[in-house]
């Protein structure tokens, strides 16, 4: 289970996530990261939670 928030005001928006994944019910990793910043220059990120493929590509 993933454990996400985003807390948003005018002025700021802050993104946390956990940091554990388990692969296939069988391993569980403690230092994934599931937060990642989408551009070098401007104010955009995303989080990922669930199954590890987007439309069929892992």
């Amino acid at each position: 289970m993933t454990a996400e928030i985003a807390i948003m005001k005018k002025e700021a928006i802050a993104i946390a996530a956990d940091s554990a994944v388990t692969l296939r019910e069988e391993k569980i990793f403690t230092s994934a990261n599931k937060i990642f910043s989408l551009s070098k220059y401007h104010p955009v990120g995303g989080m990922v939670y669930g199954n590890d493929t987007f439309m069929g590509i892992p």
